[in-house]
């Protein structure tokens, strides 16, 4: 009787240390796969924060050259006003001088008519000079001079072609995966992007990224594996 005793108890010891270590491990398990669930959505977390980041920087160096383009076109423009209204200025200011040396002219015949008569030579001679503008009514050599302005394009400062400015990524690291022309569209451009993304985001990390050009054009998107 006492054997049988001993070994219902022994068997019962046995269980119940069994049914304990199952009860640990399962706990052990459940903190792991805890552990493992909060790693990989921080790991996530980082990963898309600096994606974000990194998309974020393109489109603010993109207005920033946008916002350079309109700068060298509005200072372009007031420069040609500023000529425009130059040249208009010494047009008008050689007319004047034109009339007054005009005036001096008849005024000086009249004189010369009721006094000495001078050589008709030297008069015609003096009023063809007048006339091209080399010489004013006192005879003094009058010099005009133009001022050129040079205005340099966005592609000549950068030192590329205004094909590579417009078209071309502004990074040499990028290149267009998903282009408009191929896709037809931007949105269709990303939902192609990021259907592939998503097939293979089983087998490798990759994610979408624009990919602008110096002007700011969109040009598409790039698959990026990282």
């Amino acid at each position: 009787m006492k054997k049988t005793f001993i070994f219902l108890l022994s068997i019962l010891l046995v269980l119940t240390i069994t049914i304990n270590l199952k009860e640990r491990n399962a706990e052990k398990d459940v903190k792991e796969r805890k552990i493992t669930t909060t790693f990989n959505e921080e790991v996530e977390k980082t990963y898309e924060d600096n994606e974000r980041k990194e998309t974020e920087e393109i489109k603010e160096e993109s207005r920033e050259i946008i916002d350079d383009k309109e700068e060298v076109k509005t200072s372009k423009s007031i420069e040609e006003n500023n000529n425009e209204h130059a040249v208009q200025t010494k047009e008008t200011v050689k007319e004047q001088k034109t009339k007054e040396s005009t005036t001096k002219k008849s005024s000086t015949e009249k004189k010369n008519e009721t006094t000495k008569p001078e050589p008709t030579q030297s008069k015609e001679e003096t009023r063809k000079e007048v006339e091209s503008g080399t010489v004013d009514s006192s005879g003094n050599s009058v010099k005009e001079e133009q001022v050129k302005t040079v205005v340099k394009e966005p592609w000549e400062k950068l030192g590329i072609s205004k094909e590579e400015y417009e078209n071309k990524p502004m990074y040499s690291w990028m290149r267009v995966d998903y282009s408009v022309s191929s896709c037809g569209s931007v949105q269709n451009c990303e939902s192609q992007c990021m259907t592939d993304s998503e097939e293979l985001s089983y087998t490798e990390n990759v994610s979408c990224i624009e990919v602008y050009s110096h002007s700011g054009k969109y040009l598409g998107e790039m698959l990026k594996r990282n």
